[in-house]
């Protein structure tokens, strides 16, 4: 999901102010001074800021400047996911699939990962496919492994193109081509 740009006639002193906190808040995570960006990204979490949220739940799930909690973590990355933040939708879906801050739910993490994947996150995909691939928490299926490896070599990775390859082989002729046709649709429609 994309994030909707105001109009800079309609952007506020708070609206700029929220950005400079986060930009600071931010700049202070990636030179690893957790507590300056606890500062500044607590509060814009508190406040519904999807970004702030999911880098929140960062510093939850990994005990950085503040005390590590897998439970905050997924509360932070669930808030950050519904708002269609990306990154939390993969964490999110991560800490399903492993039973870390939430009950272990595969088909919780799969709808996680898809609803990333859905906006081009890549390793979502990835993580679907294999999923799919393996019958991790679902039936087996390779069209739709076959599907998500293919999305992700049209976005980015060669990776997925050895892996689309190499579940060729056990495929049928059919079940390729049905395959195809489902990621063609999806590129038609945005996914």
């Amino acid at each position: 999901m994309e994030e909707t740009k105001k109009p800079l006639s309609n952007v506020t002193h708070v609206d700029f102010v929220a950005i400079a906190n986060f930009k600071q808040g931010l700049s202070a995570f990636e030179a690893k001074d957790y507590d300056a960006a606890l500062d500044k990204i607590a509060p814009l979490a508190q406040a519904g800021d999807s970004r702030a949220q999911y880098y929140l739940g960062r510093m939850y799930h990994d005990g950085n400047g503040i005390e590590q909690s897998f439970e905050e973590a997924a509360k932070w990355y669930c808030l950050a996911a519904e708002a269609g933040n990306a990154e939390a939708q993969f964490h999110f879906g991560l800490m399903h699939y492993g039973g870390r801050g939430v009950a272990q739910s595969f088909k919780d993490a799969a709808e996680w990962f898809r609803r990333a994947g859905e906006v081009g996150h890549v390793v979502s995909l990835l993580t679907l496919g294999f999923m799919y691939e393996s019958g991790t928490g679902m039936r087996e299926n390779k069209c739709r492994a076959y599907l998500c490896y293919d999305l992700v070599d049209v976005i980015w990775d060669e990776c997925a193109k050895d892996s689309r390859d190499k579940i060729a082989r056990d495929m049928t002729p059919e079940q390729i081509s049905i395959a195809k046709r489902m990621a063609k649709k999806c590129r038609r429609q945005n996914y």
